[in-house]
């Protein structure tokens, strides 16, 4: 609802106010510096939101024995930036080429390993609202005011997250729509290393689940259960600063059939440490 509220609000004002008061020419030097920002923005520059991928992980019957993703062999970035007055409203995309390697064993008691690999792109989306009222040499003026998680899908896609539950201390929060606007005031904040519990809903249950976030002081990746119509777990969170939990769904043919298509989604929910 918010992100909608937004839209409604900023692209009237577009029509009517044309290219605004600086002309074409002080719009462009504020998109720049808007998109300077951004890449300098511990909320949104960053791209590697399965942060650096453990090997270890499912050992089951095709059996994966380990996998993991390369590192992107390209990265696009695509933003769009529409500016009314002193606001703007940003629609950040990236889409990412990578590769998901599988090392599995055919059956069980089979000893000989087999590696597998499927490229795959994956397209993010996200949106964020800036206003030009702090002091000029600092990007023109402009500073982060609100923004969204991000929406990863895979290319095919069918499996979607439904909603998103964490619960830490006397707190909860339960997103069901990971592209609507908060103010960074409203992103949720944890104390220094807080434990917290996850529940993921999805629309298919025989997916496998996986949190990216932290264990001690570097990233790990964590398999969610399933159970009570949910995948449920417990982590860990970062010891200080700006920092993103991934959640991972990807189909069960992903990791264990060699031939089927690599199907993902995730939701990138930034949060805050105080």
């Amino acid at each position: 609802m918010r992100r909608m509220l937004a839209l409604m609000v900023i692209m009237p004002l577009v029509t009517f106010f044309g290219c605004g008061k600086e002309g074409v020419e002080g719009i462009d030097e504020d998109k720049t510096a808007i998109e300077s920002l951004i890449e300098g923005s511990s909320y949104l520059g960053s791209t590697e939101h399965y942060g650096e991928e453990d090997i270890d992980g499912t050992k089951e019957e095709i059996i994966p024995i380990c996998w993991w993703r390369g590192h992107p062999t390209n990265i696009e970035r695509d933003v769009y930036i529409t500016i009314v007055g002193d606001s703007a409203f940003a629609e950040i995309n990236t889409t990412i080429y990578d590769t998901l390697h599988i090392i599995a064993i055919d059956s069980i008691g089979d000893t000989t390993i087999q590696m597998y690999n499927k490229f795959f792109i994956e397209h993010g989306k996200r949106y964020a609202i800036f206003k030009k009222d702090t002091v000029a040499t600092y990007h023109r003026g402009w500073r982060l005011y609100a923004l969204s998680g991000v929406d990863v899908t895979s290319e095919p896609n069918t499996v979607q997250i439904d909603s998103v539950k964490i619960e830490w201390g006397d707190s909860t929060r339960v997103i069901t729509d990971i592209l609507e606007l908060e103010t960074r005031e409203e992103v949720f904040t944890m104390n220094p290393e807080q434990v917290f519990t996850i529940s993921v809903y999805t629309n298919d249950t025989t997916a496998l689940v996986f949190l990216h976030t932290w264990r001690g002081n570097r990233s790990h990746r964590w398999r969610l259960h399933h159970g009570q119509n949910g995948f449920h777990g417990f982590c860990q969170a970062a010891p200080g600063g700006i920092h993103h939990i991934a959640v991972d769904i990807m189909t069960h043919s992903t990791l264990f059939d060699s031939d089927e298509p690599y199907d993902s989604n995730t939701w990138i929910i930034p949060y805050r440490i105080e």
